[in-house]
């Protein structure tokens, strides 16, 4: 009788054991899915920036369109007046006494 009183003293201690074993890899699970969480999260905010700059970037490259055009329209029409300019020149120097 003995004996099966210390197996069974014996089998319970390595069940205690077990126990903390297990409460122990539940707490670590925990710790992992949190930092697994986060790390999601993180990954979210990276994403939404990286959206919002290529937006950005879009927006500056339309405006670098938009400039360049009107840089080309301005050399065309500094082109036309400065044709305007010397023919107005000329038909001024025609009236000279």
């Amino acid at each position: 009788m003995k004996n099966s009183v210390d197996l069974v003293n014996i089998s319970t201690c390595h069940a205690n054991e077990a126990r903390s074993s297990l409460i122990s890899f539940t707490d670590e699970i925990i710790s992992l899915l949190n930092n697994m969480e986060q790390i999601s999260s993180s990954m979210q905010e990276q994403s939404d920036a990286a959206q919002h700059l290529s937006g950005s970037v879009s927006c500056l490259s339309i405006s670098a369109d938009d400039n360049q055009i009107a840089t080309k329209d301005s050399e065309t029409e500094l082109t036309d007046l400065n044709n305007r300019t010397s023919n107005l020149h000329d038909i001024v120097g025609q009236f000279r006494l």
